[in-house]
């Protein structure tokens, strides 16, 4: 990556009493209930209480079509001191709905979202064109670094093309590999991969939220000095203020989406199967599931004869998921379940994780050996990674859990977010500077 700062004004000479300004080009934000929306804003929240002034470009509220109150949402951004630019949303069809959503005019869309698979079309791509078309009376004073979030990917071209045209610096924020992303359902092609190149080498620096992540883009492209750790993490604020959901019951609690064949409930459902034999009912345990794969989970459970410990409650707010987690006596969080793994694959550190840190919560970790999320845990103390082969270990674990045998010396304040931002603003400030 090489700096591109040439034609602006340094950040330790701001007029005087002005604050640094940042354009935050984020698809994910709210309203939309996804774990990457809970980075995005959280990026937008802190850096704002580190003095700089956020202005996020985002689709409309009605894009996510989803019933919470826009007054609200307006008005909680609005006392973070969050700006928005909301813009228009196209070719919807193509963005994934829940099964219990879909109608004739969604199974009409089946077409266009095949073709757009086949040719690599993100399926955000019709909000990108609008992201831009918002950004078009921008002048050079109105910012000075334009930070993208990805995916979708096509957010880092977005935020090339408009600092180019202010003549400010940009950083790519990677919560997940690009043409790297080892859950891809096919290889990206070769013309995909030299437009990364080519965006990373204009770039003033590049993020991601894990070491394995920076390392494969180092791998790939030769990127070397300009990559920075930013880790997820949790809101303390947020988790402060979580109420404990009373199961009336020992609860083991998985909260998100699957990806078979790497992300499965099968060595989970094997666990609590032996668990089942072994604890010979002294314990009234229940598994609960939140998310809209129920019925994968609940075949998954009969497979393994435990279908009667589980409970599914379907796709929830976020504030009942986290209070689920805050009531568990432990939470689970899968990144893959082979044993070994790429690099690619050590480096998903996914966002679940860190909620369940900020709760308290002991977790229990499905991971290959390597993985950055054993890193994650070694540092706060509050749960284990294991194998997926490892039935008897995960089955040991969750039984000490459940009986209340695991003292954890939990010290999550390493992936508080009001820690994580310092780290953040200095990159920023640094690469706004032409540091």
């Amino acid at each position: 990556m090489k700096d591109t700062n040439t034609r602006m004004p340094r950040l330790d000479r701001l007029p005087l009493g002005r604050k640094p300004r940042l354009l935050f080009i984020a698809y994910d934000f709210p309203p939309i209930n996804s774990i990457g929306c809970v980075r995005a804003y959280n990026i937008a929240k802190w850096l704002t209480r580190k003095g700089w002034e956020v202005t996020v470009v985002t689709p409309f509220e009605s894009a996510w079509r989803q019933g919470s109150s826009a007054d609200d949402l307006h008005d909680n951004l609005s006392r973070q001191g969050i700006r928005c630019m909301r813009t228009e949303h196209f070719w919807r069809s193509l963005l994934p709905l829940p099964s219990e959503r879909r109608n004739f005019s969604w199974a009409l869309g089946g077409v266009s979202r095949r073709v757009a698979g086949f040719l690599g079309i993100e399926r955000e791509a019709g909000w990108l064109q609008e992201a831009e078309r918002a950004c078009t009376g921008l002048m050079p004073d109105d910012v000075d670094i334009v930070l993208a979030s990805g995916p979708p990917f096509g957010a880092f071209d977005v935020a090339r093309r408009v600092a180019a045209r202010i003549g400010r610096p940009f950083i790519m924020d990677y919560r997940d590999l690009w043409t790297g992303n080892p859950h891809a359902k096919r290889p990206l092609s070769q013309p995909k991969i030299e437009i990364e190149r080519e965006i990373l080498s204009a770039a003033a620096a590049a993020t991601g939220v894990s070491p394995s992540l920076g390392q494969s883009l180092r791998e790939q492209f030769g990127v070397f000095g300009q990559f920075h750790v930013i880790s997820n993490g949790f809101d303390p604020e947020e988790m402060a203020v979580v109420p404990k959901f009373e199961f009336g019951h020992p609860a083991i609690v998985y909260a998100g989406v699957f990806y078979p064949p790497k992300r499965t409930a099968d060595p989970l459902m094997a666990a609590l199967a032996l668990l089942e034999e072994r604890d010979k009912g002294q314990t009234p345990w229940a598994f609960h599931y939140y998310g809209y794969q129920g019925d994968y989970v609940l075949e998954t459970a009969a497979a393994h004869g435990v279908a009667s410990r589980v409970i599914n409650h379907g796709r929830v707010p976020r504030s009942e998921a986290l209070s689920a987690v805050r009531g568990a006596s432990a939470a689970v969080v899968i990144s893959s379940v082979f044993e070994t793994a790429s690099l690619q694959d050590r480096g998903i550190v996914t966002g679940k994780v860190f909620e369940a840190i900020g709760l308290g919560t002991p977790l229990l970790v499905i991971a290959p050996e390597g993985s950055d999320l054993e890193g994650v845990l070694s540092v706060t103390g509050l749960g284990k990674r294991f194998a997926g082969p490892d039935i008897e270990g995960m089955e040991r674990y969750l039984r000490d859990v459940l009986r209340g045998r695991t003292a954890a010396d939990s010290r999550p304040d390493s992936y508080s977010w009001d820690c994580i931002v310092e780290e953040l603003d200095r990159v920023l400030r640094e690469a706004a500077r032409g540091a």
